[in-house]
């Protein structure tokens, strides 16, 4: 796989490049299949991405949807769900097709089930064309916390408490963010044609050198890309 590493100055201009590498992806093939992070680091990228679909450069009719991770056990409807945070902050702002929108549902009877769905949903589709990742400041990837292996699938895992942490800002109460999750696994994300990671603040900056330099070990999941 091929690396390319560029450093921008601001959230700003994270936004711009980014939203432009997405763009490009879907301008080349307007039936991608896309893998979307939420958190506090994409939303520069999701305003620039209904900026240029509502000026009308980039139509995403045809395109795909795949979230990389979803709490559990918590409904779509929360507001603290990353499939309400999905709708809120972007989909709902674009052309998108709902049809076309998979999001794995934080509230399956059987966790397991749904992630079998989920994997399979993704090989019906024929694979994910570009996985947009954030870090975490734990190195994880997706819900994929240190010590996951790396050929790992879609799972239900247990978080950690720095991931639960980074998350808080989206609930009430600290004691509402739940304690496990539902990600698509290492293995699932190292297959996609293209990846994309983007990190953002001074606090990202020590765990971005360490994957970027250091050894691969499933105990920085980051350092496998």
């Amino acid at each position: 796989m091929r690396h390319r590493l560029e450093i921008v100055p601001d959230e700003e201009a994270l936004g711009k490049v980014a939203a432009g590498i997405i763009a490009e992806q879907i301008q080349t093939k307007p039936d991608s299949v896309l893998a979307l992070p939420t958190g506090r680091t994409p939303l520069c990228v999701y305003r620039e991405l209904v900026i240029k679909n509502q000026r009308g450069e980039l139509n995403l009719r045809h395109v795909r949807i795949f979230n990389l991770d979803e709490f559990y056990p918590l409904a779509p409807e929360r507001p603290g769900s990353f499939h309400a945070y999905l709708w809120r902050e972007f989909l709902s702002q674009v052309n998108i097709d709902p049809a076309k929108v998979c999001l794995l549902n934080g509230l399956a009877e059987d966790p397991a089930a749904e992630c079998r769905r989920y994997e399979e949903q993704i090989a019906a589709v024929g694979g994910l064309d570009l996985v947009v990742l954030g870090i975490g400041v734990n190195g994880h990837i997706g819900f994929n916390e240190p010590g996951s292996r790396f050929d790992s699938r879609t799972r239900l895992v247990a978080l950690e408490p720095e991931s639960r942490a980074a998350n808080a800002h989206l609930f009430s109460f600290d004691e509402e963010v739940p304690r496990q999750g539902l990600t698509m696994g290492i293995g699932t994300l190292m297959e996609g044609r293209r990846i994309l990671l983007i990190a953002a603040g001074e606090e990202k900056a020590q765990v971005v050198t360490e994957a970027l330099c250091g050894p691969i070990t499933p105990f920085l999941p980051a350092s496998i890309l």
